[in-house]
């Protein structure tokens, strides 16, 4: 693949005990030539963000054909190459008790390219081996630096010996807008924040930027620029008011100790951590409107789920309502997840939600939202109808009857096999790790869109997809560089996978699209974008999370049926637009926002 380096701009630096000496970020190769921007305050003209209609239709339905479960899983193939790659990653829980309710819930993973050398690398939050209350005693995190696309290196000291709180979930996103992406840990009691300084280390400075999270027990957390001002904000999911020292013990009607439920105990508030632009964060959730009663908060998502060009928070509760938290104009939030259709499933049921993925499956230009839920529910798919809000569709998608008998964690939609429309990979696993319970271990599953349905094509893709796990974070990551997406899942008390992507389709087409914000957020969270080929679009917005307790490698993924030629539209969180026409398929672009100079936006071939 052609390779170029780009300038990197430095929009601003906070240091806060790093030293740097020589910046990756002053390199400069000339590019090839790629095709102009167009600029323009107004993009998208043919989907949803200027559609009047109140209910969003499908597009794209000549390309919706009936397709048989064993064709879809012949276009699909995927091996575990964690071991021959050397990554070699466990999370472990401890066991020490069966019923201390943490160990049931770790861990995560998150994709970042720590040190700027184009891959990216993988970062793995750790569970412990100790007694509630007790630190644990490995470091806080596991970082597996890409080598050449061919290996994995663990790398201990880059967060040196620090120790932390039974390790959840991380986020991954660049706090201080350097171009090196920093991470932010969940725990049981306190979270860290620690800071690339560009060397390949990392420096805690949770008590210096105020992200401290201080007695919660914290699950998912997510980047985003909550506020419009250009710098990234935190929003933070706390679950129970568990005592991790006492370790509760709750009984059967035998008299027997069991895994306590989560209605036995309250819940936390979430918190969400705003960019004061010195270095610093406060916790504004409650003057913005971003907190609700009896949360229970395990996933989150956040995206401009109603196009209104505001960021929206999307919150997965666990056996309560989920949140909808929507962006409005006076820059505060309002929860109306009950009146858009998406607190419960369509029976009006709480469900007990776990992961959040988000996809234009119906390809209409909405972004619909996908939750986990717990064993006997099925999972839920809501719709997005557009102004109208959202439908449990899980049933007529096909997508109820075969996750009612697990219970699914982590998830997340890609077009793995580059057919124009997204797959959506779930990892499985149960709560209960009393010896008794035989169904703890579960095996994930993968659907493809055949139809107007997804199908579950999991028995067909090979050893991975047959053998049951304990299954919790998962992210997707393109780790070899050559244009399809592979995936991390994390499973509890057994090696980590990297699901290498080996599409049988050689003849598929792809476009991945990286983008370098100015006056946007650094690495491109919130940015919109819309592929077109031969009059058939397809839509992405760049997230900061989403999935379970992870974080995704940031960028857009296209895959196509022909290698025509493409064209871009791009709609930054600044308002900035862009139109890239004779894009050619089967690149990488790295597309940088224009400042306000008036400097003109530049795509580099990668």
């Amino acid at each position: 693949m052609r390779r170029v380096y780009v300038l990197l701009v430095v929009c601003w630096l906070v240091s806060l005990g790093c030293s740097r000496e020589d910046s990756k970020l002053s390199e400069v190769v000339s590019a090839e030539s790629v095709p102009a921007a167009k600029e323009n305050g107004r993009l998208f003209t043919d989907i949803a963000s200027e559609t009047t209609d109140e209910q969003a239709e499908p597009a794209n339905n000549e390309q919706l054909a009936e397709i048989t479960r064993e064709a879809l899983a012949e276009s699909l193939s995927f091996q575990d190459a964690s071991s021959e790659l050397g990554l070699k990653f466990e999370y472990r829980t401890g066991q020490q008790s069966n019923l201390w309710m943490p160990e049931s819930m770790g861990g995560g993973v998150g994709v970042l390219d720590h040190d700027l050398d184009g891959l990216p690398d993988l970062v793995f939050s750790r569970g412990g081996n100790r007694r509630p209350g007790d630190l644990s005693a490995e470091a806080c995190f596991a970082l597996f630096r890409n080598r050449n696309a061919k290996a994995f290196e663990l790398t201990p000291a880059a967060f040196g010996d620090v120790q932390s709180d039974y390790g959840q979930g991380l986020a991954v996103g660049d706090f201080n807008s350097d171009g090196f992406e920093d991470v932010y840990l969940t725990t049981t009691d306190r979270n860290l924040c620690f800071q690339n300084c560009g060397d390949g280390t990392f420096v805690d400075v949770t008590d210096q930027v105020l992200v401290s999270a201080e007695d919660r027990w914290s699950t998912s957390a997510q980047f985003a620029d909550l506020n419009g001002d250009g710098l990234l904000d935190l929003y933070v999911c706390n679950y129970l008011m568990y005592d991790m020292i006492a370790g509760p013990i709750c009984r059967d009607t035998n008299g027997e100790g069991r895994l306590c439920r989560p209605q036995e105990f309250a819940s936390w508030e979430n918190q969400a951590f705003i960019n004061q632009g010195d270095g610093t964060y406060l916790d504004e959730a409650n003057s913005l409107g971003l907190t609700a009663a009896d949360g229970k908060s395990l996933g989150v998502a956040i995206a401009d789920f109603d196009r209104d060009d505001r960021l929206d928070v999307y919150v997965a509760n666990d056996t309560t309502a989920n949140f909808l938290f929507r962006g409005n104009e006076q820059g505060m939030f309002s929860e109306e997840a009950v009146i858009r259709g998406c607190a419960t499933n369509q029976r009006g049921e709480f469900e007990a939600g776990m992961g959040v993925a988000v996809s234009d499956v119906d390809r209409d230009g909405w972004l619909d939202i996908f939750c986990t839920n717990y064993f006997n529910e099925s999972n839920t798919l809501y719709r997005n109808l557009g102004k109208s809000g959202f439908q449990d569709a899980t049933s007529s998608l096909g997508l109820a009857l075969p996750s009612q008998s697990v219970l699914g964690f982590g998830a997340t939609f890609c077009d793995f096999n580059h057919d124009g429309h997204d797959e959506l990979f779930v990892t499985n696993g149960h709560v209960d790790n009393h010896p008794k319970n035989k169904l703890q271990k579960m095996p994930p599953q993968l659907f493809a869109l055949s139809g107007e349905q997804f199908e579950d094509i999991s028995p067909s893709l090979g050893p991975f997809f047959s053998e049951p796990k304990i299954g919790r974070g998962v992210a997707k990551i393109d780790f070899d560089t050559d244009g399809d997406i592979d995936f991390v899942v994390v499973h509890q008390n057994g090696p980590a996978a990297l699901l290498m992507n080996q599409r049988q389709q050689t003849k598929s087409n792809w476009l991945q699209v990286k983008f370098v914000g100015r006056s946007s957020p650094r690495h491109g969270q919130g940015v919109k974008v819309q592929a077109v080929q031969d009059g058939r679009r397809q839509f992405q917005e760049i997230t900061g999370g989403g999935t379970y307790l992870s974080t995704d490698q940031k960028m857009a993924h296209f895959g196509f049926a022909s290698d025509e030629v493409i064209s871009l539209e791009v709609r930054w969180p600044s308002g900035r637009a862009q139109r890239f026409d004779d894009v050619r398929a089967n690149q990488v672009l790295e597309l940088i926002e224009s400042d306000d100079t008036g400097s003109s936006s530049r795509a580099i071939v990668r």
